[in-house]
């Protein structure tokens, strides 16, 4: 039989079979069999190191240095999509309150889309831009209806979700609109107070654990230092003067 053979070994015994460019069958049987024996061998060894030492013993790195490159970008935009659709939740109320307004003097859907777009592109660009956006498809020949859903599709807020089916509905079946935006902007606002009013409350426990790490011990070293630092002097004092 032949010996255990290490990697760079059994590349040697390789590299001197292929220079003499003809091998026994009998020694090419018992290679091929060693080099199996090797595999297993040297996948048990791995596991076995990668047990003992950790991933630094082995050669095989961990999951995290592979996915961090790829995960980056990932949270990233992320990050970027939950920022934009904050900003479209809390432009929503007073944007469907002004186009309740200006539906109310007279003017089209779409025309009072661009105007409340034209109105709030410096204070909501980013809901105003989405307006403009679903003016300009339907002015393509796009179906209303159509451009909604792709609106909701862009979002994913299911505020924006309800408002596109109270227009369609709306316009299907010949109803007023402006009434009913009023009443669902003043829905909006109950929410997003509603969510203030949550964020404070969660605001208060967030802040506990800061408090009671960073703030606490130093409070307790500026108010018992002095006083331990007095003491230790006046038990001294006395010490000398016996």
């Amino acid at each position: 039989m032949v010996p255990a053979l290490w990697p760079f070994e059994v590349a040697n015994v390789l590299a001197s079979a292929v220079r003499r460019g003809r091998i026994a069958k009998e020694v090419r049987n018992e290679f091929l069999a060693q080099l199996d024996e090797l595999f297993i061998r040297s996948s048990s060894a791995t596991r076995k190191t990668r047990w003992a030492t950790g991933w630094r013993g082995c050669k095989r790195r961990p999951w995290w240095p592979r996915r961090a490159p790829s995960a980056a970008p990932k949270q990233i935009l992320y990050r970027m999509v939950t920022r934009y659709r904050r900003k479209l939740q809390e432009a929503l109320p007073d944007t469907v309150d002004l186009l309740g307004i200006v539906l109310g003097t007279g003017l089209g859907l779409d025309q009072a889309m661009m105007r409340v777009s034209e109105e709030m592109m410096y204070i909501y660009p980013e809901l105003a831009n989405e307006f403009a956006t679903v003016v300009m498809q339907v002015r393509a020949g796009q179906e209303r209806g159509k451009a909604f859903s792709q609106f909701v599709r862009r979002t994913g807020i299911e505020d924006i979700k309800a408002l596109a089916a109270m227009i369609i509905q709306s316009e299907k079946f010949g109803t007023s609109l402006a009434q009913a935006l009023k009443v669902y902007a003043d829905a909006l606002r109950t929410r997003r107070r509603l969510r203030a009013d949550a964020a404070i409350g969660k605001a208060g426990i967030k802040m506990l654990f800061p408090i009671v790490i960073f703030i606490l011990p130093v409070l307790f070293v500026i108010t018992l230092v002095p006083g331990m630092l007095s003491v230790m002097r006046d038990l001294k004092l006395l010490g000398g003067g016996r």
